[in-house]
């Protein structure tokens, strides 16, 4: 390359929940790294990306996303650089500069009609075509979404990168009673009470009704004295059959936080008697390396990538046997040799995932598609 070439980033979404934390730490990390092979232009709010200044331009770009205001400003900003990098798939159906796309899941596609609008999937579908027939590389966070970009979309294993995410170091074993006391009390917790834990949307697909059903079953047979604490924002509108997702609360046997800070969520792993994901689908897991980094034991679900991100370090049960999840809490609620075991595990497993080694991977797969013609 005789010239810096100028790569720009979709950065609208950086206050989301997974694709923001995927597009915060790519450019934490990128600003640490401070590559010299080409200039970085962020594409979003000015107010956002302020910080971002100096390794990065900011260009504002505040049109909503899935708009056709969004594919008419796309024709334009992508012309303005060598590169565009979209973060999620509602990707340029018009791309004037080459062109890389991450891809987290399939979600809308692979649910639609059980879980999802059949609209989100018409989006998606389209979206998808479109990536499969322009992007010079795909990356895919998991293999299981690799595979699934292949089987529904036909995309060439040669064009998909797979570069799974990162942990990041703020989550950490936090024993500090005075932080736990802390954290309770903002919570409204009760002292010294342990909890399961789940962390993440209130959407169909996430197998909350099992992992619910599960916990009031073995509390009501008095096998078990934790509540579940479900960490996350509810996602309407739910679509028929779903619709009591609306209507978690606080009860006999749950607690329900729609939010927490940031800074708290490694106290609250830390608290936690252990962390379950009992999804039919992800496209990661963040909140599997998350806890794993904070010392606390994982049941996970044995769908998609969740296997493949947990490896051995986490208790398996089939996605849809309430039996199957009940013997699992059970077995990690009374085999204190095995969730020592685990946590162990667990925390060797959470070292192989990083956002720094995430960023390098993807800095690589922006050189190799602009070293070609």
């Amino acid at each position: 390359m005789s010239r810096k070439m100028r790569i720009g980033i979709d950065a609208r979404m950086i206050w989301h929940s997974g694709i923001g934390t995927y597009l915060r730490n790519l450019l934490t990390e990128i600003h640490r790294l401070r590559p010299d092979f080409a200039e970085f232009i962020l594409y979003g709010d000015p107010k956002q990306l302020g910080h971002m200044e100096g390794t990065f331009q900011i260009q504002n770009f505040s049109v909503p996303i899935y708009s056709m205001a969004e594919q008419a400003s796309y024709f334009s900003r992508t012309g303005e650089v060598d590169l565009w990098h979209s973060p999620h798939f509602n990707v340029p159906l018009i791309c004037r500069s080459r062109l890389v796309a991450t891809v987290h899941d399939l979600i809308p596609y692979i649910f639609a009609g059980r879980f999802f609008f059949g609209l989100k999937k018409a989006y998606m579908t389209v979206a998808m075509k479109r990536i499969a027939a322009q992007a010079r590389l795909v990356i895919a966070v998991s293999k299981c979404t690799g595979r699934d970009l292949t089987r529904c979309f036909n995309v060439p294993e040669d064009k998909i990168r797979v570069i799974h995410e990162g942990v990041s170091e703020d989550f950490r074993r936090i024993t500090d009673e005075s932080s736990h006391a802390k954290t309770r009390g903002k919570y409204d917790l009760a002292p010294d009470e342990k909890f399961l834990l789940y962390v993440g949307l209130v959407k169909p697909h996430k197998n909350l009704k099992i992992l619910i059903q599960a916990v009031r079953r073995l509390r009501r047979e008095g096998k078990l004295k934790e509540k579940l604490l479900i960490l996350g924002p509810k996602s309407p509108p739910y679509p028929r059959g779903c619709e009591d997702l609306a209507s978690i609360a606080s009860d006999e046997d749950l607690i329900y936080l729609h939010w927490a800070d940031y800074d708290d969520l490694p106290v609250l792993y830390s608290m936690a008697s252990m962390l379950i994901l009992p999804s039919l689908y992800e496209g990661f897991g963040l909140p599997v390396v998350e806890a794993f980094a904070c010392g606390t034991p994982v049941i996970v679900s044995d769908r998609a990538s969740l296997p493949e991100v947990a490896g051995d370090a986490a208790l398996q049960f089939e996605a849809e046997s309430e039996d199957g999840l009940c013997e699992a809490i059970l077995k990690l609620s009374r085999d204190s040799a095995l969730r020592q075991q685990l946590i162990e595990k667990g925390v060797r497993r959470a070292g192989q995932f990083s956002w720094l080694r995430m960023a390098r991977e993807t800095l690589a797969a922006y050189e190799e598609v602009l070293r070609k013609p």
